[in-house]
Order: C-alpha cells, then sequence, then structure tokens
C-alpha cells in the first residue's frame, strides 16, 4: 500500500527539486552554447523519472514475489497517469528552475514546502482515516488523486472514472503550459541574472 504510492511519489518530489537548482548550476551554458534553455529542467526531470519507474517496475515485480497481489492489467492504466505525473512534475520544474534564478531563496522554500506536501498526501495513511470534514480539502490537493488512482489501478483493479478524472488532467495540462510560457518569457533574462 505505501510502496505504489511511495515510489511515484519520490520520483515527482526529486525531480522537481533537482531540476529548480538545474538552470543556477548550468550558468556556464546559458548564452554561451545555443539550445532551448528549458532542455536543461526537462532532461532532469526525465532522467529522474526514468531511473525511478525502472526502481518501481521492480518494486512491483518484489511485491507480487512477496505475496501482494499486483493487479498487472491495471499496468496499463498506471503508464499514462504515471505519464501525467511527469507532465505534471515537468510543469512544476519549469516554474521552479525559472524563479530560481531570479529569486534564489527557491532552493531553500521548496523542500519544506515538498515535505509538508508529502505529509498533506494520503501516501503514509489512506484517505479513508480522516475525518470528513477534511475529505474536500484532501480532494483539491492534486497529488491525493494520483496517489488514489495508482493504488485503484494498482493493488484493487479499480476502473472506475468520475468527473475528478478529468479535472486533475486538466489541472496538470494547465500547469505545464504555464510553466512553458513563464520559463519562455523570462528565459532571456538569465544571462543577467546568473
Amino acid at each position: 500500500y505505501l510502496a505504489v504510492a511511495f515510489w511515484p511519489w519520490t520520483a515527482f518530489s526529486e525531480s522537481v527539486l533537482r531540476a529548480s537548482n538545474s538552470i543556477s548550476a548550468n550558468a556556464a551554458l546559458i548564452g554561451k552554447v545555443a539550445f532551448p534553455t528549458e532542455m536543461i529542467p526537462l532532461s532532469t526531470v526525465t532522467a529522474t523519472f526514468l531511473m525511478h519507474m525502472a526502481g518501481y517496475l521492480a518494486v512491483l515485480v518484489v511485491l507480487q514475489l512477496f505475496g501482494t497481489p499486483i493487479h498487472w492489467p491495471g499496468l496499463l492504466g498506471a503508464l499514462p497517469l504515471l505519464a501525467l505525473l511527469y507532465l505534471f512534475a515537468c510543469g512544476l520544474a519549469l516554474i521552479a528552475s525559472a524563479l530560481q534564478v531570479f529569486i534564489r531563496d527557491v532552493a531553500q522554500i521548496l523542500p519544506p514546502l515538498m515535505t509538508f506536501w508529502f505529509f498533506a498526501t494520503p501516501i503514509l495513511y489512506g484517505s479513508s482515516i480522516l475525518p470528513p470534514s477534511l475529505a474536500p480539502v484532501m480532494q483539491a490537493n492534486p497529488m491525493t488523486w494520483y496517489v488514489e488512482r495508482l493504488r485503484g489501478f494498482l493493488l484493487f483493479g479499480d476502473w472506475g472514472f468520475g468527473l475528478y478524472d478529468l479535472v486533475v488532467p486538466a489541472l496538470t495540462v494547465l500547469v505545464l503550459i504555464a510553466g512553458v510560457r513563464l520559463f519562455r518569457r523570462v528565459s532571456p533574462h538569465f544571462e543577467d541574472f546568473l
């Protein structure tokens, strides 16, 4: 129950945290080499996700070997879900890496925010144990949807869809578009601040 949700969260969190400092860390390339600068944070997110997804598959196999019933057909639903999570991480990484160039404190603020987000997401606990008054607040967290859908596909074979299954993917696309637009708008000024 924990591993199915924890591993994707780790991929998401680590990729955003690593990418947030990627522009500052590669300041020598900015302005000296002609290439789209958004490739720096995106390549960081991609490398982190690929590494963690290989480990995630291994974890699922080990879970199955130790007796946890994994619904392997649910992998067909989990793969697009993980791709959406990757896009969500890309959008946040673009925003964070662009802001980091101008506001150096982003690197110090982001880790505690990610830790808070981790505990505000039902990874270590099920959302069913929370008081009913907190349920709407928990559902406002997009990571809750990712975690619960992954568990539904891989542990319970739940393929049911509802309205909320359209809201979070739409939010993911909006975050990605906002990240790309912000990054492209401010990237011409990176060289002046690095």
